[in-house]
């Protein structure tokens, strides 16, 4: 069950609100980590306060783990983005090709 987040509480795995006055975003990074651009990202995220979910990819992850454990100890949300950004276009076009059935 989804239950508001704060900044200084970890989230629960779906953030459907947020707790406190005004107005409130959630701050999304995908296909990362990508030092130093993350690395920048994190000192502004930490100088303001704020805390974002990284949507990371896992071949990054495996290139770049000192980048994630800095996410982590900064109290960000993790994700799995999945291993890599694959080229679908090829392997869906006969299925995209095929009328939709009606029954």
């Amino acid at each position: 069950m989804a239950r508001p987040a704060l900044a200084d509480d970890p989230p629960p795995s779906v953030v459907d609100s947020t707790r406190g006055g005004g107005l409130s975003i959630g701050l999304t990074f995908d296909d990362g980590p990508n030092p130093p651009d993350t690395l920048r990202l994190l000192d502004v995220l930490r100088e303001h306060h704020v805390k974002a979910v990284f949507c990371l990819w896992g071949d990054h992850v495996r290139q770049h783990p000192e980048v994630v454990q800095r996410i982590a100890a900064d109290g960000h949300t993790l994700c799995n983005h999945g291993m890599r950004h694959d080229d679908m276009a090829a392997r869906m076009a006969p299925v995209a090709a095929r009328p939709p059935r009606l029954t």
